[in-house]
């Protein structure tokens, strides 16, 4: 993740991106969940981002993807994140 902010910064902002501060998320392989698709990228990033805020155990796999996209709409139609992101 790291990585990819990182180069996503230096093209969209054409400079260096300070991740010093930032901590390292402690999964193993087995917990993170993996896409089976190539349609699913931006919601399982976006899984991965709200997981790390929270600081809460994933809790999301493959098959949660359909609710999860239209809980994204709803919120972004709302402008507003629900409280509880069970998936």
């Amino acid at each position: 993740m790291r990585r990819y902010l990182s180069d996503e910064h230096m093209d969209k902002k054409k400079s260096e991106i300070d991740l010093s501060v930032w901590t390292d998320a402690d999964w193993t392989e087995e917990d993170i969940p993996h896409q089976n698709n190539s349609s699913d990228c931006g919601v399982f990033m976006c899984q991965f981002a709200s997981t790390i805020v929270r600081n809460v155990a994933i809790n999301f796999t493959c098959a949660d993807m359909p609710y999860i996209r239209k809980r994204m709409v709803i919120e972004l139609v709302r402008g507003e994140l629900k409280v509880d992101h069970a998936a």
